[in-house]
């Protein structure tokens, strides 16, 4: 008897949990949807059901769009959709207790995803949503992980199941229950039409050559200035080698990206005191090796090209204030300036930029999942080549 009244107990302490978590969940994900004119209706009223087109693809007008079902026994067809963003809802119709309305984001900057249906100047909790947003620069983050053979196959994959939706790229019907159906081929005609475009620049990218990323300056020949040169000095807490390319350049000369792709990190504000950070120790593993090097890189930014390779700009004065992580820069976007950030000693003044080219491995499964850590283990370009190999490559990687 003790231990059934037991189980009833704590039967019913998880089901009071699971009440006061729910409500707990529709106020935190919807705070910030609402304003001082906005006011929270618990209700059955109606309820979000799913968001047919899966996926909102906010830089491109016509992915845009997104048509959101709901459930509820009110005839809600005069309701609005409500968002923090810049959108325009229309109802479009009903079958039985279920809605559909169609809604557009008017412009691609919008970071909250969350949706509700709204009467009037009141929000419906159980309305709650929060849609999918993707956008050029996400879907590159995962593109970009893939080697040539890959991107063939995948865009081959697009193209046979394009054979037979593409018929509907340009279905103008109004929404309706008997339309829904080719509405949906549409939309998945245009977004896979969406990413081969994508497909496509990356594949024609990667057939061009690397620009110096310090304009006017041509990558050196110069012994200890290649990749693989000897560091001795510091062979006691890195691996000892040199894994990039200098440029020796004036203080404050601008740098640029040498191809388009993804910002995958920034790195700014070095201290003289962020020295201390460095682990020396005769028996130091591997992956201190690498965080050691990073500190003397510092001031840096790092950027997937659409070859896939990641470049390490590194030692830069000024980091260009206007890069995030995982925004798309083009082509001779300014990345910084020349510096000596992260260079030990205060005597020295041979200022430069040091940039990695690190090769990606390619690994199937493990597109857009790579850490910063991974990314400093992949092998540079060149990585234990000969040094007329080295020089002898300049060519087919850097236009002249």
């Amino acid at each position: 008897m003790l231990q059934k009244l037991s189980i009833i107990f704590w039967v019913s302490v998880v089901i009071w949990l699971g009440i006061l978590s729910g409500y707990w969940f529709v106020f935190w994900s919807s705070q910030e949807i609402y304003t001082s004119q906005n006011t929270l209706k618990i209700t059955n009223e109606a309820r979000f059901v799913s968001d047919l087109w899966r996926t909102v693809y906010l830089d491109n007008e016509e992915l845009r769009s997104v048509l959101l079902v709901f459930r509820g026994s009110d005839n809600i067809k005069w309701y609005k959709i409500h968002s923090v963003c810049n959108t325009h809802s229309e109802y479009k119709f009903s079958y039985r207790d279920i809605h559909f309305f169609l809604l557009e984001y008017l412009d691609e900057h919008c970071e909250n995803s969350t949706v509700a249906l709204k009467n009037q100047d009141i929000i419906i909790s159980r309305s709650l949503g929060t849609l999918s947003f993707s956008s050029r620069n996400k879907e590159f983050s995962v593109l970009l992980d893939m080697d040539d053979a890959q991107l063939s196959w995948y865009d081959h994959e697009l193209a046979r199941r394009l054979r037979w939706i593409g018929v509907f790229r340009n279905y103008n019907q109004n929404i309706t229950l008997q339309t829904l159906p080719n509405h949906f081929k549409k939309y998945q005609a245009l977004e896979i039409g969406y990413m081969r475009r994508l497909i496509w620049d990356i594949q024609e990218w990667r057939q061009k050559k690397y620009i110096s990323p310090v304009p006017g300056y041509h990558i050196e020949k110069q012994a200890n200035k290649v990749p693989n040169a000897g560091r001795p000095y510091r062979e006691w807490y890195t691996d000892g080698v040199h894994h990039g390319w200098d440029i020796d350049a004036p203080l404050w000369t601008p740098i640029v990206a040498l191809d388009d792709g993804i910002i995958v990190r920034v790195r700014d504000g070095f201290k003289a005191d962020d020295f201390r950070e460095i682990v020396y120790w005769s028996d130091v593993s591997y992956e201190q090796q690498l965080e050691n090097l990073d500190i003397l890189r510092w001031n840096q930014v790092w950027h997937k090209t659409l070859k896939g390779e990641v470049i390490f700009y590194s030692h830069l004065d000024e980091v260009n204030p206007g890069l995030q992580d995982g925004m798309y820069i083009e082509r001779g976007s300014y990345i910084g300036t020349v510096g000596i950030t992260g260079v030990p000693g205060t005597w020295y003044e041979d200022f430069h930029l040091h940039f990695d080219v690190k090769i990606p491995p390619f690994t199937p499964g493990r597109e857009g999942t790579y850490t910063l850590m991974e990314y400093m283990k992949w092998p540079w370009s060149w990585k234990w080549q000969s040094r007329q190999d080295v020089y002898s490559l300049i060519d087919t990687m850097f236009e002249k």
